[in-house]
């Protein structure tokens, strides 16, 4: 069902795609003429994003397209909504089974694509047991016992990052990179996690450099899961959030967010580099504070 989804998402993009450069219009002026984003118009053509009957409408409208094209388009749109309203439902149930804990389970299990964004530390799903742990021990009361629940708990989930059939998009600061808790030791061992990430085919890491300002209008931290068996605008975790959000609206402007970030950000090899030489930078700077001689 996930897989028909998709297609018929592709399916409408292009079909919208083909009435837009027919008519000459080009995305930016047909964004202003229907009221979207001339992103959320970029995605919508290569069917990476959801659009609504309504707008469908209006696209069809603004370009010209026939009477039985606007009638087709609005009937697979429409298609579309039924099955994303079905899954909303499903996918409901099964937090309302799974409680807190299940809602993250159950949007990461089922996600195709996921993107995390964090600014404050290293998005938990990343994150090292040893990193956990400081950070878990700086941020709540904790007994041991709970420690080592909730590490067990974050280790589990960290399966999804070797799974084939996931990508993963991190953006993270330089400065988050460079701050440690603690033992040194333990952040020199999280970069190299990361870096090995980085790595794998399906890991795209982004590292916002030291000095860029983060918008103050735009989402600091937090998660989106994409998955044509969703809502085809996916969900959202904010920082502190107890419950994902799924008003696909919410979703695309932190989907913009996350892209702003991107754009702003070394990738690829470039971030690997950076990660590798702010982990030697502080291997050196232990080294030399505890005075090491190299032999």
């Amino acid at each position: 069902m996930s897989d028909i989804q998709s297609e018929t998402r592709r399916k409408l993009g292009d079909l919208l795609r083909q009435h837009r450069l027919r008519s000459g219009i080009s995305g930016r002026n047909l964004a202003q003429i229907i009221d979207l984003s001339q992103s959320k118009i970029s995605r919508i053509e290569t069917g990476r994003a959801r659009i609504s009957s309504r707008s469908v409408r209006e696209w069809t409208q603004a370009t010209g397209a026939t009477t039985a094209s606007r009638i087709e388009a609005v009937r697979i749109s429409e298609g579309l909504e039924r099955a994303e309203e079905e899954a909303k439902k499903a996918l409901a149930e099964t937090q309302e089974g799974g409680g807190r804990r299940g809602s993250r389970a159950a949007l990461e299990a089922s996600a195709s694509e996921i993107l995390l964004w964090q600014f404050v530390s290293v998005p938990e799903l990343l994150q090292t047991v040893a990193y956990a742990r400081a950070l878990l021990r700086m941020s709540e009361d904790r007994s041991d016992r709970s420690l080592d629940t909730k590490i067990a708990q974050l280790g589990a989930r960290q399966d999804i990052l070797y799974r084939p059939s996931v990508v993963v998009k991190v953006v993270v600061s330089e400065e988050v990179l460079g701050a440690h808790f603690g033992d040194i030791r333990v952040t020199i061992d999280q970069l190299d996690k990361i870096a090995s990430l980085a790595r794998r085919r399906r890991f795209d890491l982004s590292v916002l450099p030291h000095g860029t300002e983060v918008i103050e209008n735009r989402a600091a931290s937090g998660a989106i899961y994409l998955a044509p068996s969703m809502n085809s605008s996916g969900f959202a975790v904010l920082s502190g959030a107890h419950h994902p959000e799924g008003n696909p609206a919410a979703v695309d402007r932190l989907l913009d967010d996350f892209s702003h970030y991107q754009r702003h950000s070394l990738r690829g090899d470039s971030a690997i580099a950076l990660v590798e030489e702010t982990a030697r930078r502080l291997a050196a700077n232990s080294c030399a504070a505890e005075s090491c001689d190299g032999g």
